[in-house]
């Protein structure tokens, strides 16, 4: 069992208790004192078969997006200052973190086991895989699953936003219910991953406008992290009425009773994309009672045409697309039906490729009737 240590208790100065393995195969490791005078600084020599290189590096504690890019910046004038190569130390990097670095010509370790070494001419060192052994301590955990994504989504429905009250508006406008402080720690974490950035406009100050800036990787971010929602109960069965009459008679018993109701998003899958589906109507609801009272349809796994889900997950309801032609039935967004085919069928997912470029797209157009 991998022994877990909480990052907060890592020293800011280098501790000697703490640093990585004395061998890094090929490489054997030589960690010495830094005599340039550099808060976290430490002198590492590395070498193998007669090719040995000199670094110097810098402990950073956070290895966002944001604070990689800064770390890389310092660490890189301090090495040609010292005439050295340049080194970052961070608690753990995983694979797609070492890449972005490798390709900054900096070298980076962990304290977990995994690093690149890189010294031109000499040697090449690339090493990953080893697990995670530090807890986090930032704010979310994760800003791309519950109430807190709802930032994320809202920022593939709208490019900029003046002010996070603005951001909170447009989530309410769409369904969702988000706080001020909830938004504003999913904002902080979407700023570290270079997703979004705040910036402070000429007019206004003591605001902060907020700006999408990698739209393709946040995209990315909601897919790596999407889960299927959680539902308490479910009905599978077959309803004595033709697809436009089910529809209306779900919306009819959901108004009537206070139900919140939305199409899944494969259910709405074939609204956004060139696909064949089944004859059946798949939706989510917080009230399933609610939307079976006096309808006429019976539970069965033969031919269903009816396939209910009960959740009090508030993502499926975010950003409902009603159609006016059917009194407003409310379909899934692109985001959703997205998501949620990309977990499907190899069929389904090869069609979610048709949906993603609507979304940026339609994010592009956004942008573009904005500037």
């Amino acid at each position: 069992m991998i022994k877990k240590i909480a990052s907060d208790a890592l020293p800011e100065q280098w501790n000697a208790d703490l640093m990585p393995a004395r061998d890094f195969p090929p490489l054997c490791l030589e960690w010495k004192p830094c005599e340039a005078k550099v808060h976290g600084g430490v002198c590492l020599k590395a070498g193998s078969e007669g090719k040995a290189a000199d670094f110097i590096g810098l402990y950073r504690r956070d290895a966002t997006p944001q604070q990689i890019t800064l770390a890389v910046a310092q660490i890189t004038a301090l090495a040609r200052r010292e005439n050295l190569l340049p080194l970052l130390l961070v608690p753990y990097l995983n694979e797609e973190q070492l890449l972005e670095i490798e390709t900054r010509s900096v070298s980076a370790l962990d304290f977990c086991g995994n690093g690149v070494l890189q010294a031109p001419g000499r040697f090449h060192v690339f090493r990953t895989g080893f697990p995670n052994r530090f807890t986090s301590s930032r704010p979310l955990k994760n800003v791309f699953r519950g109430v807190s994504s709802l930032a994320a989504r809202a920022f593939l429905l709208r490019p900029e936003y003046a002010e996070i009250g603005d951001l909170q508006k447009e989530i309410t406008r769409r369904g969702g219910v988000a706080s001020l402080p909830t938004l504003s720690k999913a904002i902080a974490e979407l700023e570290a991953d270079l997703i979004v950035q705040r910036i402070r406009p000429e007019h206004k100050p003591q605001a902060r406008s907020l700006r999408l800036l990698q739209p393709e990787k946040l995209l990315d971010r909601l897919t790596q992290n999407y889960v299927t929602p959680k539902t308490q109960r479910a009905f599978l069965g077959k309803a004595d009425l033709d697809a436009p009459a089910l529809r209306a008679a779900l919306q009819v018993n959901a108004q009537r009773g206070g139900a919140r109701l939305i199409a899944t998003g494969i259910g709405s899958a074939s609204r956004y994309a060139a696909l064949a589906m089944e004859n059946t109507l798949y939706v989510y609801t917080d009230a399933l009672d609610t939307l079976l009272r006096d309808l006429p349809a019976t539970p069965t796994k033969r031919f269903p045409n009816l396939n209910i889900r009960q959740t009090e997950d508030a993502t499926v309801f975010f950003d409902a697309r009603p159609d006016e032609s059917e009194g407003g039935f409310p379909w899934a967004s692109p985001l959703t039906a997205y998501l949620e085919m990309k977990q499907g069928e190899e069929r389904m997912e090869r069609s979610a490729a048709q949906v993603r470029a609507r979304l940026l797209e339609g994010l592009a157009a956004e942008r573009k009737g904005r500037s």
